[in-house]
């Protein structure tokens, strides 16, 4: 019944067309993907739509949410305000294999390229809309530089599947020229929604081993001093999420 809805909302007499057969209207994939229980719903609903206020409704479906819907303004902000188009619970979308989705890992290069930033990305922050996604992203570059852009634009840019996402920052600040080796080196670095953070090194074998576990202040920094005898590669690790090593060189 939605989905007829929709088609019915989505009827333009001056168009040679009315739907999508993809996720920009309606996705479908002829009578060979057809199912006996679809069509049986179709023949049991026959004749039946959604209405509001004595008017076709919009019946905005997907496969995914995430646990709740995003209000009509929230996806599309110059979208005119539809009352019952609004941010609810969605209980049942556990059953979908994209409920929970991630972690990506995205380099800090990989960001500075893809937003223009210069140099490196040292801190990227979000800010949310009344329907918990990302509305807006604040991306720091390591020279102080700072550019904002939308959750949307992330995602489209990073290829994610979802402006709903929680970004983890694992971020080091180093010395690129060699260190005397045996001397005090003090690195700095940014931990943010990351839980159990820990600084790792790794070993000559290969392996990954703990070097100290981190707190961060309430702003996210974090300072480590060390002592290092040789060159070494090091890692910023949290619960579910790896940071990019980087190499320490020591002469």
């Amino acid at each position: 019944m939605v989905a007829r809805t929709y088609a019915l909302g989505s009827i333009v007499s001056s168009s040679s067309f009315d739907v999508y057969p993809d996720t920009r209207s309606q996705v479908y994939l002829g009578m060979s993907n057809e199912y006996p229980e679809s069509t049986e719903a179709v023949k049991d609903t026959s004749g039946e739509a959604v209405y509001y206020k004595g008017e076709i409704a919009r019946t905005f479906f997907f496969s995914t949410s995430g646990g709740r819907t995003a209000a009509i303004r929230d996806a599309w902000p110059k979208a005119k305000r539809v009352p019952y188009l609004i941010s609810v619970n969605d209980p049942y979308d556990g059953a979908s294999p994209y409920h929970n989705w991630g972690p990506v890992t995205i380099s800090s290069r990989t960001l500075a390229t893809r937003f223009g930033v210069s140099g490196l990305v040292s801190d990227l922050t979000t800010k949310r809309n009344a329907s918990r996604r990302v509305a807006t992203v604040t991306i720091t570059g390591t020279g102080g530089e700072t550019r904002q852009v939308t959750g949307d634009s992330v995602k489209l840019a990073l290829g994610l599947r979802s402006n709903w996402f929680t970004a983890t920052v694992l971020a080091i600040q180093y010395p690129r020229k060699a260190v005397a080796s045996g001397s005090k080196l003090r690195i700095k670095g940014r931990v943010r929604n990351a839980k159990s953070p820990a600084l790792e090194m790794r070993k000559s074998s290969g392996a990954w081993q703990k070097v100290r576990d981190l707190r961060p202040n309430s702003s996210g920094l974090i300072k480590v001093t060390l002592k290092p005898s040789s060159s070494a590669y090091y890692r910023l690790v949290a619960e579910g999420a790896i940071g990019t090593p980087v190499r320490i060189k020591v002469k």
